[in-house]
C-alpha cells in the first residue's frame, strides 16, 4: 500500500520552487489560471518535480487494527483514511472488509478525494454500538444545521467548509437504533458519489446532504457533478433522506422505507441551500410513521424543481411544491395516507403519467393547485369502498392540460371523479382536459365561486351519474349518449355539444321541442304533417339527458328549422313565433342572451 502524501499547491511556480519536500511526495497543482496546461498531478524525486499521471492509492482498513482499539472498527477506517489523505485534498481508495463491523468511536470523516469501500450492502455492515454518540460518517468541518455564518451560503473550493471529491459505496450503515446515534450520514460538500448503500436505524435521518446555493466556479472542481445511486434508507427516525444540496445532484434508484418523517425531502433555502435536482427512480414506502406525523408526512417531498424525473413509485403518496418539475411516470399503488395521494402545487409541471390504485373512495387521488401543469396521461382507480367524499382529480389552478386518461370508482356517497375548483380556491381558466369518467355518484363537481372561465372539457366520457356545478346541476343519465365537448364560458354558462348529433337531427310527424347541441343546429322535418305542430324554442338540454338549473346557450348561438319538400300537408309548423305555413320554408333564430330571435328566413 502506498501512504506517501500528497500536497496541494495553487500554481505551478509554487510547487517548483518547493524543494523541501520528501522523496516520493505527490502533488496536484489545483488553480494556475496563468498556465492551466500545468494543472495536474506530479511526483517529486531527488529535487525534481515530474508529471504524473493520478497516482493509485488503496488502502486496507484491516491493515489499521490495533490491539488497543477493543473491537472499534471506526478507528481503524479513521485511520486508513488519514494514511490515503493526510493532507486536504488527499485522493485513494480505502477498503473495508467483509463482515458486520461495530464501530463506536464516530463519527468516520470523509475526507476531500477519498473514497470509502466495502464488499457489498451485504457485505460489509458497520453497527453502531449502543454507546455510539453522534453522526455515524460525517464530511470534514461538517457543521450540522442550522449552518452557522459564514458556511451558509459558501460551496466553491476556496471555501474550507466544503469538501468534494469524496466517495461511499457498497455497504450497509446500521445505526442499531443506539439513543446517542443522530445521522447516519451527514454531508456538507459537492462532487460527491455515493452507491450501493444501506442506511438504516438511525435515530435522526439517515442521509442529510446539504451545499450552499452559489454558482459559477473556478475550475471542474466546482461543479456539482454529484451522483446518488442505489440507495436504502429504513428505518430512520426522521427523514429517510433530506436533500438540500448540491444543487443538480443525480439521484437514481433510490428506496425509502419505514422512516419516521419524509421518505425523501428535497428543499432550498435562497442564500443558503439548493437542493434541485435529477431524481430518477424512487420507490416510498410506509413512510411518515412518528407519531402525530402520518397525516402530514408521506413518501416525497419535492419542496424544489425536479430537473427530470424517471419512474417514481409512491406508495405512500408525494408532494410536488417546486416549479417546473419534469417527472416520466409516477405510480401511485395503494397507500393508506388519507388526503389526496399525490398534490401538485409548484407551477410549470410536466409529468408523462401518472397510475393510482387508491384503497378506498374516502381518499383522494390527484390534486392539481400548480399552474401550467401538463400531465399526458392519468388513471385512478379504486379498489374498496369508504366513507365517501373521496376526490379523483381536484384541478383548482389555471392552464392546465390533461391529455387524456380514465377516473373511475369514486362513487361513495359525495365522491366524485373530477373536480374543477372549490369555492375558496382560485379562479379557473385556460383548463383542456381529456378524460373518461366512469362510476361516480358526481362525476364532475365545477365550482362556481370563483368563476371559471375558458374550461375546455374534450370528450369527457361519463359513464354514469352526475355533473354538479354547485349551485347549478345536471345529471348524467348513464344509457344515454356519455360522450360530451364543453366550454365555460364564464359563470354558469355552459356551451354542451352532444357528440354524434352533429347539430343536425331528422324530426318526423309531431311537436318538438329544440336543443341547442353547439355549431349550427338543424332540426329537420321530413314527412307530410297531418296537424299543426309546434317547435318550442328550449333555452336548456334534453331532461333525458341531463337536468340543468341557470344554463342558457351563449349569445349568439344558432339554431335552424326546415320544412323540407317532402313535409306536405295543409297544417302549420310553427317555430317559436314563425309559422313556416307549407313545405319547403326554413327560418333561423339566434340567441340574444334571453330568448330566441328570428334572424333569417325563406324558402328552400
Amino acid at each position: 500500500m502506498s501512504t506517501a502524501p500528497l500536497v496541494a499547491y495553487a500554481v505551478y511556480t509554487d510547487m517548483i520552487g518547493d524543494t523541501s519536500q520528501a522523496s516520493g511526495t505527490f502533488a496536484q497543482v489545483m488553480n494556475d489560471a496563468t498556465n492551466p496546461a500545468l494543472n495536474g498531478y506530479y511526483e517529486y524525486s531527488s529535487g525534481v518535480w515530474t508529471r504524473v499521471s493520478f497516482p493509485s492509492r488503496t488502502v486496507y482498513a484491516d491493515d489499521y487494527v490495533l490491539s488497543t482499539d477493543a473491537g472499534d472498527y471506526a478507528l481503524a477506517i479513521n485511520r486508513a483514511i488519514l494514511a490515503v489523505a493526510p493532507t486536504v485534498p488527499g485522493y485513494g481508495v480505502v477498503e473495508l472488509s467483509r463482515g458486520n463491523k461495530t464501530i463506536k468511536a464516530v463519527p468516520i470523516y470523509l475526507r476531500q478525494g477519498v473514497t470509502v469501500r466495502g464488499q457489498g450492502r451485504l457485505g460489509t455492515i458497520l453497527t453502531a454500538h449502543s454507546s455510539a454518540t453522534g453522526d455515524l460518517f460525517q464530511t470534514l468541518n461538517f457543521p450540522y444545521p442550522p449552518l452557522p455564518p459564514p458556511y451558509a451560503a459558501k460551496w466553491l473550493v476556496s471555501n474550507p467548509v466544503v469538501v468534494y471529491g469524496f466517495g461511499l459505496e457498497q455497504l450497509t450503515i446500521d445505526g442499531n437504533n443506539a439513543v446517542g446515534v443522530n445521522n447516519g450520514i451527514s454531508i456538507y460538500g459537492k462532487n460527491f458519489r455515493i452507491d450501493d448503500v444501506i442506511v438504516a436505524n438511525c435515530v435522526g435521518y439517515g442521509l442529510y446532504t446539504e451545499c450552499g446555493d452559489g454558482v459559477g466556479g473556478t475550475t471542474y472542481l466546482d461543479l456539482a457533478q454529484t451522483s446518488i445511486t442505489n440507495l436504502c434508507a429504513l428505518n430512520n427516525g426522521l427523514d429517510g433522506i433530506l436533500n438540500q444540496g448540491p444543487h443538480d445532484a443525480v439521484w437514481d434508484n433510490i428506496f425509502c422505507c419505514g422512516n419516521g418523517g419524509w421518505g425523501m425531502e428535497v428543499l432550498s433555502s435562497s442564500g443558503n441551500y439548493d437542493g434541485t435536482c435529477v431524481l430518477g427512480n424512487i420507490h416510498t414506502f410506509n413512510n411518515g410513521t412518528a407519531s402525530g406525523a402520518a397525516a402530514q408526512v408521506w413518501g416525497l417531498n419535492a419542496n424544489v424543481g425536479i430537473r427530470d424525473g424517471a419512474c417514481w413509485i409512491l406508495e405512500d403518496g408525494g408532494m410536488l411544491a417546486g416549479n417546473n418539475n419534469m417527472v416520466a411516470e409516477i405510480w401511485l399503488a395503494l397507500g393508506s395516507k388519507p388526503g389526496y395521494q399525490l398534490a401538485v402545487s409548484g407551477t410549470g409541471s410536466s409529468i408523462g403519467s401518472i397510475q393510482g390504485i387508491i384503497k378506498n373512495s374516502s381518499q383522494n387521488g390527484v390534486s392539481i393547485t400548480g399552474a401550467q401543469t401538463r400531465i399526458g396521461q392519468i388513471y385512478l382507480d379504486v379498489t374498496g369502498t369508504g366513507n365517501g367524499n373521496g376526490v379523483g382529480l381536484l384541478i383548482d389552478a389555471s392552464n392546465v392540460t390533461v391529455a387524456g386518461g380514465v377516473v373511475r370508482n369514486f362513487s361513495d356517497s359525495g365522491g366524485r371523479c373530477l373536480q374543477i375548483g372549490t369555492p375558496s380556491g382560485s379562479t379557473q381558466s385556460g383548463l383542456d382536459i381529456n378524460l373518461t369518467l366512469q362510476a361516480g355518484s358526481q362525476n364532475i363537481l365545477i365550482s362556481t365561486s370563483p368563476v371559471a372561465s375558458n374550461i375546455k372539457l374534450t370528450s369527457i366520457n361519463v359513464s354514469t351519474s352526475h355533473i354538479d356545478t354547485s349551485s347549478v346541476a345536471l345529471d348524467m343519465v348513464s344509457n344515454d349518449v356519455n360522450v360530451w365537448c364543453g366550454i365555460v364560458t364564464g359563470g354558469t354558462h355552459f356551451c354542451l355539444r352532444r357528440e354524434g348529433l352533429h347539430g343536425f337531427r331528422t324530426f318526423g310527424n309531431g311537436n318538438a321541442t329544440s336543443y341547442w347541441y353547439g355549431n349550427e343546429t338543424t332540426l329537420y322535418f321530413n314527412v307530410p304533417l297531418t296537424a299543426n305542430r309546434t317547435v318550442t324554442l328550449s333555452t336548456t338540454v334534453p331532461s333525458s339527458t341531463v337536468t340543468l338549473v341557470g344554463w342558457k346557450p351563449p349569445v349568439g348561438s344558432r339554431f335552424r328549422t326546415v320544412r323540407s319538400a317532402a313535409a306536405t300537408g295543409a297544417f302549420n309548423l310553427t317555430v317559436g313565433t314563425k309559422v313556416l305555413g307549407s313545405a319547403g320554408m326554413w327560418v333561423d333564430h339566434e340567441f340574444d342572451g334571453t330568448a330566441w330571435q328570428v334572424v333569417a328566413a325563406g324558402n328552400l
